[in-house]
């Protein structure tokens, strides 16, 4: 386990998840040795689907068109291609300008 982030939120929308999901989801932000692809884990876990496996810093993502216009309002993404009528892959990338809290945020909104 790497060091540890202090918690510094007062409420967000990751108070609003399940206690176990929120509780893991508090876990992983506190550890500051989770890297993205331990988030994208964490996801695949949780039932989101990926396009391809990326070993990078770009992700691909299968969401509910319902959810990218969610999402779409709060996060930025790009759109990769449509998979079918209901879903589109999407594209998440971080780079070194990423900060904690957009990460947070992300997972807080998924």
């Amino acid at each position: 386990m790497g060091r540890t982030r202090k918690k510094n939120r007062i409420s967000s929308k990751i108070d609003e998840l399940p206690s176990e999901i929120k509780g893991q989801v508090d876990v992983m932000l506190s550890d500051t040795s989770n890297s993205y692809q331990d988030v994208s884990g964490w996801l695949k876990e949780k039932g989101y689907g990926f396009h391809i496996d990326s070993p990078t810093n770009q992700q691909f993502v299968v969401l509910e068109n319902k959810k990218l216009e969610e999402l779409r309002k709060e996060v930025s993404f790009s759109i990769w291609e449509k998979k079918d009528a209901d879903h589109t892959v999407v594209r998440f990338a971080t780079s070194w300008a990423t900060k904690e809290e957009d990460i947070r945020k992300l997972l807080a909104l998924m």
